[in-house]
């Protein structure tokens, strides 16, 4: 483990307002060492998807100079290829035909994980859905889609939770009780009720098998993206 403290830090308005700033880590490098390799390997493959999964700090991208009669012209040039990525996305969402949430879910794997196993996981989540009468994703369906593309089934679990994390927003778990199935149960109260088994032992592994047997889970499209599909 080690600390990193970047050249700079530029926030950069490339189109989202002065409340939504790109933070663009800016390394100036002249004879590349094995050690400033490694680290834009880092930021390039864990450290700017890692942050702009999670969310809550900004976006983030990264980039490094190392010609100095160049940098002004790669500045300019990084900018400008994050402006068109904004543009791209806007003539997508408004100018475009819309994507169906399954390719945009796509998209969004791919952009910040490559191409691989995870995009085969995610579409044959959405076929499952798409099969579904209730167009919902069941724990049932986990073992279906883990022999599907030939996974573990904690593997769709990993997906399920990217595409209903903050940040992606696709799908959103849903917590219902099988006493009261009209009503909802919210995360906050699952967890609060685990907290008290687990943490708290306020609570005995008994009546927390009995209260958590009652409960079904199941992932929903995400609100705003009801009518997508």
């Amino acid at each position: 483990m080690r600390r990193y403290l970047p050249d700079f830090i530029v926030l950069v308005d490339d189109g989202h307002g002065p409340d939504d700033l790109l933070h663009l880590v800016v390394e100036i490098k002249g004879y590349r060492r094995e050690d400033a390799k490694e680290k834009k390997l880092t930021m390039d493959s864990y450290s700017v998807p890692g942050v702009n999964h999670l969310g809550a700090y900004g976006r983030w991208a990264f980039a490094e100079f190392t010609e100095v009669y160049q940098i002004e012209a790669d500045f300019e040039a990084r900018v400008e290829s994050q402006f068109d990525e904004l543009i791209a996305a806007a003539a997508n969402g408004s100018l475009a035909p819309r994507q169906s949430i399954s390719d945009r879910s796509a998209n969004y794997l791919q952009k910040h994980f490559g191409d691989g196993h995870l995009l085969a996981i995610s579409n044959a989540i959405w076929r499952a859905i798409d099969s579904n009468p209730d167009r919902a994703f069941h724990l049932s369906d986990i073992e279906a889609v883990a022999t599907e593309v030939r996974c573990k089934p904690d593997d769709a679990l990993s997906v399920l939770g990217l595409l209903a994390s903050p940040s992606a927003c696709f799908l959103q778990m849903e917590l219902r009780s099988a006493e009261y199935p009209e009503e909802a149960v919210s995360s906050e109260e699952f967890i609060g009720k685990l907290r008290e088994w687990w943490k708290k032992k306020t609570v005995s592994r008994e009546e927390w098998e009995r209260w958590a047997g009652t409960i079904t889970v199941r992932w929903i499209i995400a609100k705003r993206e009801e009518g997508e599909r």
